[in-house]
């Protein structure tokens, strides 16, 4: 205590220098916290599940295809239900995008269709009501719901009768049987029901139809992950062996969830971690020469205290203790700069880099971690300087020019630290601009189409109003044409998907006169039902052919038009224009599976245009192949036809027609929700927000690091000329 007295003394006896230090720490050691805070909440402990470790995510794998994950055919799922041992449950879920109907406007919701099983599996009970059960997950049961907290502040006000009341999604009334705790984020999703209704009758036994089921598991006590991807591979050679022509190499493998969540931002953060880590050690080194400064002006003193008797020991514990309160203030003030770099990083930060579960905040094991680095600070700026001190020869320190000078030694050792810190600065300057020029790079790659001058509006057709093919035709006809009649509109169409969007089918597709007798010599393309301007809406090049018109409808002859990706896949030697192919399964490849009878045999379509790949998933991901086909001779298989991206080609800015276009589709059916119109540009812009979100922060880490290097040169400098 008596040391520490001392050393509190000193630091209050130089105020100037000890607010330099501080501060120089306090930014190294906020920066840390914050980084380390999304770090914590969203790799380390995303979940609050009891026993969250042994939550496994189980994707489906092809061993003809190392890098393949797909979901689960619903029959599939069931099978490895039935044979798993190795988890306590097992069971299926499935993203939904629905619409809450029946009130004055219509709102889109979040929903996860799911097996009953799950809520067992999370192991947290209901705050009002019951979760769901195996009887509600039954073909013709009730249509039941279970709400997550803010669904039931949101739609019932947190009425709490609410159990037994309706709610309308998707024009079909559901009876609410509970709600959820404020905790439970599971699949960030805000309803919760049964996994049979977010399968289409008709593939419920298909095994060849993958709809998007994920299956998650809970691991037995003292099962390793090891054991149960043994057990996925045995049941998937079983399944192979039953089935061979959906079947075929296919596994399944499980990791854990909370692997699969952050496996996105887990390299980000990593680098910006190790960014942070950097811009601490150039504090510590700046503190380092401040302290062998301050060192070589305690000369005398240092030598007075040897000659009355203290060992190098003592001395050198005194030094390296003086480090420990200034290192603590430091890392409180960090704290502070840390809650504020939080709330600044959640505001830029893409909501889809974070898992709705994280609770980001400042923690206890946070604020241990703070702890732990300020104390390290105070190891690394200290030691350096106290073993200088320590070393320092008797009759030099008590030398008459000895305070002002200081030694040889200890001059080189600053220069050498100045080089250090500079070289550290420098290292992260020249990685945010490589960052910022692969940015630029991406920003430069061509998309495929004419971004500027677009609005893309999504739009999901309720099955039980447009479940009949001809209501949904109807509207298609009617959003299409009132919308080209908008002042200020130029070309209008529809598309199932449009670029940098999501939620494409995919499909098998056959090429005339080709055998097929096994199912890996089949190819995938991505399904894509347009009306006839949708190319042009969208500015797409027509490289061959050409462009589906008005003509090309059901009764006429089947067309279809490819991108540049699938035509050179298909069509290697570049002769596709005339060739015959049809998306679909042959029939001896289709015995066994299930296969609805609309994908058995198509009819086959003539491949009448070639159009310039587009980026479907951003400027980050290659084109996929994509087959396009006239919406009216699309499949009308369930989910095809009534999820539909709208695209205006406007003569002058998009954004100007927002409002006339949310009117008239309002004015068209109110029960369609018209709240995602959005300009093609800020949806590209969108999808690079993730690297912008890394070069800013590494941006500002890099110029918070190049500006504690110029403090440090300074500091240095001005200290030893004052004291010379």
């Amino acid at each position: 205590m008596k040391d520490l007295r001392f050393a509190l003394r000193q630091l209050l006896k130089h105020p100037g220098f000890t607010a330099v230090a501080v501060l120089t720490l306090a930014l190294g050691i906020g920066a840390n916290t914050a980084i380390f805070s999304v770090l914590h909440a969203v790799v380390l402990r995303p979940f609050s599940y009891p026993d969250s470790e042994r939550i496994m995510f189980v994707t489906v794998r092809n061993r003809a295809e190392a890098q393949s994950i797909s979901s689960f055919s619903f029959p599939d799922l069931r099978d490895y239900r039935q044979r798993l041992d190795v988890f306590e449950q097992f069971g299926g879920a499935l993203d939904a995008s629905l619409v809450v109907t029946g009130s004055a406007e219509p709102s889109r919701v979040k929903g996860c269709h799911l097996s009953a099983v799950l809520f067992d599996l999370l192991r947290t009970p209901p705050l009002l009501g019951r979760t769901l059960t195996d009887a509600d997950d039954l073909r013709g049961a009730e249509r039941v719901v279970v709400l997550n907290h803010a669904a039931w502040q949101r739609f019932f006000s947190g009425a709490p009768d609410v159990v037994g009341r309706k709610l309308e999604l998707d024009g079909r009334a559901h009876t609410v049987v509970g709600v959820m705790p404020p905790q439970f984020k599971f699949w960030d999703a805000q309803v919760y029901l049964p996994l049979i209704h977010g399968v289409a009758a008709e593939i419920e036994n298909t095994r060849a139809a993958t709809v998007g089921i994920w299956g998650v598991g809970r691991l037995k006590a003292g099962v390793t992950l090891e054991a149960a991807n043994a057990a996925l591979e045995t049941i998937g050679r079983t399944l192979e062996a039953s089935y061979p022509d959906s079947n075929a190499n296919a596994y399944a493998r499980a990791q854990p969830l909370a692997e699969t969540v952050s496996a996105q931002i887990r390299p980000t953060l990593m680098l910006l971690f190790g960014a942070v880590g950097f811009v601490l050690l150039i504090a510590c080194v700046n503190v380092t020469n401040l302290l062998l400064a301050r060192g070589a002006t305690r000369s005398r003193e240092i030598a007075v205290r040897s000659a009355l008797g203290a060992s190098r020991g003592r001395i050198f514990r005194q030094l390296l203790l003086e480090t420990v309160p200034m290192a603590l203030l430091g890392g409180a003030l960090g704290v502070a700069f840390a809650v504020g770099g939080l709330q600044a990083i959640l505001r830029v930060i893409p909501a889809n880099l974070i898992p709705a579960e994280a609770n980001l905040q400042l923690s206890l094991p946070v604020l241990l971690f703070t702890g732990g680095v300020s104390l390290a600070a105070a190891l690394l700026a200290g030691v350096l300087p106290a073993l200088q001190a320590s070393r320092l020869a008797l009759n030099d320190g008590l030398k008459e020019g000895a305070r002002g000078t200081g030694d040889v030694r200890s001059g080189r050792m600053r220069g050498s630290l100045i080089v250090a810190e500079v070289t550290l600065a420098l290292t992260l300057l020249v990685g945010a601009g490589l960052l910022l020029r692969d940015l630029s790079r991406l920003i430069k790659i061509d998309p495929g189409f004419q971004v500027e001058g677009l609005l893309v509006a999504r739009l999901d057709l309720p099955e039980v109003r447009y479940g009949d093919i001809g209501r949904a035709e109807v509207f298609v006809r009617d959003v299409v044409e009132r919308t080209r009649q908008l002042p200020g509109v130029q070309l209008a169409a529809t598309a199932r998907t449009a670029p940098f969007g999501s939620g494409t089918i995919n499909l098998p597709m056959i090429v005339a006169g080709v055998s097929y007798q096994r199912s890996e010599d089949m190819h995938n393309v991505a399904y894509n039902p347009i009306t006839a301007d949708a190319l042009g809406t969208l500015g797409a090049r027509l490289v061959q052919g050409r462009l589906f018109t008005e003509r090309d409808r059901q009764g006429s002859e089947r067309v279809v038009i490819l991108n540049e990706v699938a035509a050179k896949k298909f069509f290697p030697d570049g002769d596709a224009l005339g060739q015959r192919v049809a998306p679909g399964i042959p029939s001896n490849l289709a015995e066994g599976g299930n296969i609805p009878e609309e994908l058995v045999d198509p009819p086959w379509a003539t491949v009448v245009g070639i159009v310039s790949d587009m980026r479907q998933f951003g400027y980050l991901a290659a084109p996929q192949r994509e087959v396009f086909v006239p919406y009216e001779q699309s499949f009308t298989l369930a989910g095809i036809r009534n999820q539909l991206a709208l695209l205006v080609r406007t003569a002058g800015p998009p954004e100007n027609l927002v409002s006339s276009l949310r009117e008239e589709l309002r004015l068209i059916d109110p029960n369609i929700p018209s709240d995602s119109i959005q300009t093609m540009s800020s949806v590209v812009s969108s999808s690079l927000r993730p690297q912008r979100f890394v070069a800013l922060l590494l941006g500002i880490f890099a110029g918070v690091a190049t500006v504690l290097a110029a403090i440090g040169i300074y500091s240095v400098v001005a200290w030893s000329v004052a004291q010379r």
